[in-house]
């Protein structure tokens, strides 16, 4: 019997497909941008879900495994409505977990969402307003020393550099902060 192999790669910023039948070529989907709206501690957290947990679902964590499968359809949902251009829907499951973390004093976690919300901001083209989540989830890592994560709103920033260019750039960044861009901002986007 022959097998089949579906893989999913990952770099950087996009996706890609590809099938292979048997010991034929794969064939390859054109890469596509992708976002994720998760920190280290939700990767952490799937991780345990998808290689431990799921290996023996009985008995270990169950509260655990449930608040993780709630989370896993929340985001889920998130994500294919952003990728599907509903922006509307993709906007109101980001804002409900973003309520969520910030009723739960959970800064940290709620700074992903306000990148994700400035990722469905910047799709739309309400470039302030996207700028005014990325900067907030980039202060959010910058507080917490998470590097990591703050380049991900360094990219969407980055990204706002280039679609606006330089000097509408400082313009929005100054109503957006109430201050001048700042020549370490500059270098880092």
């Amino acid at each position: 019997m022959a097998r089949n192999y579906l893989r999913i790669t990952h770099q950087d910023s996009s996706v890609r497909l590809s099938w292979q039948r048997a010991q034929t070529q794969p064939r390859f989907a054109d890469p596509i941008s992708f976002h994720h709206p998760f920190d280290r501690d939700a990767l952490d957290e799937l991780r345990w879900y998808l290689e431990d947990f799921l290996k023996f679902p009985y008995g270990i964590e169950p509260d655990k495994a449930k608040k993780t499968e709630d989370r896993l359809q929340q985001w889920g949902m998130g994500i294919v409505a952003e990728e599907q251009r509903r922006f509307e829907e993709a906007e109101a499951l980001y804002r409900q977990a973003l309520q969520i973390y910030e009723a739960a004093g959970d800064t940290y976690h709620a700074a992903g969402d306000y990148h994700q919300l400035g990722r469905v901001a910047q799709l739309q083209r309400r470039f302030e307003e996207a700028m005014s989540y990325f900067v907030q989830a980039l202060g959010t890592y910058i507080r917490f020393e998470d590097g990591y994560m703050a380049e991900y709103p360094l990219r969407g920033l980055a990204e706002l550099h280039q679609e606006l260019g330089e000097a509408a750039f400082e313009s929005t960044w100054e109503q957006v902060t109430g201050e001048p861009l700042s020549d370490e901002i500059r270098e880092l986007i």
